[in-house]
């Protein structure tokens, strides 16, 4: 949340710590800050928590020295949710979605790599690589595929301009499809080679209906090496694609996430997870 006022000139941004108590600001416009107290406008317009709960104001400024980035949480608890892992064999992605639909449809994608929190000091994974999210549809008059969105900085551009991958842990792009420039491709991309092997990443996707054979259809595919558009090309021949199996992930409205695999969403087989007990 960020609130911005004339009197006094300051953007505050509302921040809450994860953990939901202790390690909050204790600065300009902290808890004990006598800002609040000097502005009631601004205290009136934020109200501020006055118990220890992990939520904290901080000035725009000091937000941007100690933090490097940021991101918006996307909230779609009615939506159907998806995770395909796969893996980037030098710029290669190992799984692309194919998707055919009947009728024009919003969709969320993300894609993600190793939270470096989580690795060792001296990890590969603690370098984040330059992420981004293509999306190519099919069109009619010239007979290819070419670019219809891109994961950047600016995705109210259409066609995209340039080509720009972003260093973070996550990548999103949101989305309408429109059937009459089907089908689509949405394809990983990682900015340079990794040069410690294999760079695993997740593949998002959330749907407001779920993955039918009739509806929405997504397939599995692998595409060759030779691809054009892996080399930034815009528009390009689609040749060469092969079907690609995956075990993934699955969570429908308000259930328990559930694992399924296949070459194809709307057609995939559930896997029975098995728990080795203690003895």
């Amino acid at each position: 949340m960020v609130r911005q006022f004339v009197i006094p000139r300051v953007k505050l941004l509302k921040i809450r710590n994860p953990w939901g108590s202790g390690g909050e600001w204790t600065g300009a416009w902290g808890k004990n800050s006598t800002g609040w107290q000097k502005h009631s406008l601004v205290r009136r317009s934020c109200k501020p928590s006055k118990v220890s709960d992990g939520t904290f104001w901080m000035e725009w400024r000091d937000a941007v020295q100690f933090f490097e980035g940021g991101g918006v949480c996307m909230v779609k608890k009615a939506w159907y949710q998806y995770r395909f892992p796969g893996q980037f064999i030098g710029i290669i992605p190992s799984v692309v979605l194919k998707i055919e639909l009947r009728k024009k449809q919003k969709l969320l994608f993300t894609l993600s790599q190793k939270d470096r929190r989580l690795q060792n000091p001296d990890d590969p994974d603690q370098l984040y690589k330059g992420l981004l999210i293509s999306v190519t549809g099919h069109n009619a008059q010239k007979g290819t595929q070419q670019i219809v969105a891109l994961s950047t900085d600016n995705p109210e551009v259409h066609p995209p301009e340039k080509y720009e991958y972003i260093v973070a842990r996550d990548v999103g792009l949101e989305l309408e499809l429109d059937p009459t420039k089907g089908p689509f491709y949405v394809i990983p991309r990682i900015m340079t080679t990794n040069q410690n092997g294999p760079k695993d990443f997740t593949l998002g996707m959330l749907a407001p209906n779920k993955s039918t054979a009739r509806g929405l259809r997504v397939s599995f595919v692998h595409l060759p090496d030779t691809c054009p558009t892996l080399r930034n090309v815009v528009s390009f021949p689609m040749n060469g694609e092969a079907a690609t199996h995956v075990r993934f992930q699955y969570k429908k409205r308000g259930g328990a996430p559930r694992v399924k695999a296949g070459i194809t969403v709307f057609d995939a087989t559930h896997v029975t997870e098995t728990y080795l007990h203690p003895q």
